[in-house]
This record gives structure tokens, sequence and C-alpha cells, in this order.
């Protein structure tokens, strides 16, 4: 059995995936959550690991990225786009959720390799 695959349909500006029916607007606008989600969590890892702790622009890139896309959510709404607004918002949700469940993950492996290195020596 051939598996789905996503096909663009040129007249309704939609994009079918799975039998599933996304408006290229939404699909745009959970792009855009996610990458902000992504480069402000990314930008604020890769700091405190440069300087060994947090730093000022470090931890103040989460809030102003939260209202980046508060504001982006508000200006959607206001357009009627309310669709396109909540998916904004899932998507930063989203890259926010993930980097902190990497993180975790990172801890933990960190912390076994920390007792595995003291085990042996």
């Amino acid at each position: 059995m051939a598996r789905p695959r996503a096909a663009v349909s040129p007249s309704s500006a939609t994009v079918s995936l799975l039998g599933v029916k996304i408006g290229r607007d939404v699909a745009v606008w959970c792009a855009v959550g996610l990458g902000v989600g992504i480069v402000a969590t990314t930008f604020a890892y890769v700091s405190w690991m440069v300087s060994g702790g947090p730093t000022a622009f470090g931890v103040a890139v989460i809030p102003l990225s939260l209202v980046l896309v508060a504001f982006a959510r508000v200006q959607l709404a206001r357009r009627r786009r309310a669709r396109a607004s909540d998916w904004v918002a899932l998507g930063y949700t989203a890259a926010i959720v993930v980097s902190v469940a990497l993180l975790a993950i990172e801890e933990m492996l960190r912390g076994i390799y920390q007792e595995l290195n003291a085990t042996v020596w």
C-alpha cells in the first residue's frame, strides 16, 4: 500500500496531509511559531553554555519571544484569522515543550555519564 503524499491544491490554498486539509496560512503561522520558539531556546541554551551561567540577554530572550508571539497572535485575531492565531501559539508552545524535554534528557545522560565516570575511577 502506497503512503499518502502531501498534495497542494492551488485553487483553494490548502495543504492535504494524510487526508486532513490545512490552510496554507495556518501551516505558515504554525511554522513561524515553531521557528520563534526554536530560535529563542537555542539562543538561551547557547548563551548559557558559552558563559557558564545565566546572562541577562540569555534569560530575557524567552519572555521577549513570548511577547513577539503574543503580538502576532493578537494581530492575527484582529484580522479575523482566529485559526492561524491559535496555531502560531501552538507552534511556539510545541517548540518550548520539546526543547525542555531535550534539556531534561541531556541532563539525565550527563548525570549517568558522571556516575559511570566516578565509578570507574
